[in-house]
């Protein structure tokens, strides 16, 4: 009878054949619970097409997410290696730059480097007025290294300042200029000369 009841509710008996049936109490409690049940399970049913739907648009979403993200880190990475030689390059540049600019020298109001020459002088001078001229000659230029075993010195010497430099050798009262490799040439104060004095003790 229970049956009878249940094909009732799934539509597959005509209410008559029923009628009598719940006409018992049993029956009708057995009827009444059947039908919660039957119509809690219609709420919770999911519509399988609609469900299958909805989660190949969920997984479509994350895949889209998943190659986007990729994507960009790919953008990234690519960024950071060109950005990584780009840098690279410009402090090689840079360095190089800057390993120019020492052996040049920029004249004023002007953009073009101009390199130092190298010079030479040969004095004769008594030992006991040698460091009186090396002093003398120390406050009009720079003196970038010696070899007193050998006797020369190796002056710096700004352009504008050669006049200054020669006069002071020839003036000192001792010394005597044997050989000058500026003597008659045009001196360019734009430039820093490399003086190397050669000292020869009477």
């Amino acid at each position: 009878m229970k049956e009878k009841i249940n094909e009732y509710l799934d539509n597959r008996v005509k209410k008559e054949e029923v009628e009598e049936l719940l006409l018992d109490k049993e029956y009708a409690f057995y009827y009444e619970d059947l039908k919660k049940m039957k119509e809690g399970l219609r709420e919770l049913r999911v519509n399988p097409p609609d469900f299958v739907s909805k989660l190949r648009i969920v997984e479509r979403k994350q895949m889209v997410f998943r190659y986007s993200f990729a994507f960009v880190m790919v953008l990234v990475l690519v960024f950071g290696v060109w950005f990584s030689m780009k840098f690279a390059l410009y402090k090689e540049l840079a360095s190089k730059q800057t390993e120019i600019t020492k052996q040049f020298k920029a004249p004023p109001g002007m953009g073009i480097m101009q390199i130092s020459t190298e010079e030479t002088i040969k004095v004769e001078i008594s030992k006991s007025d040698l460091n009186n001229l090396i002093n003398s000659l120390q406050k009009i230029a720079t003196l970038k290294s010696k070899d007193e075993k050998n006797g020369t010195y190796v002056f710096e010497v700004q352009g504008k300042n050669i006049s200054e430099f020669l006069n002071s050798i020839e003036n000192f009262h001792s010394a005597k200029i044997l050989e000058n490799s500026l003597k008659d040439k045009a001196i360019d104060t734009n430039l820093t000369y490399q003086v190397t004095l050669t000292i020869l003790i009477k």
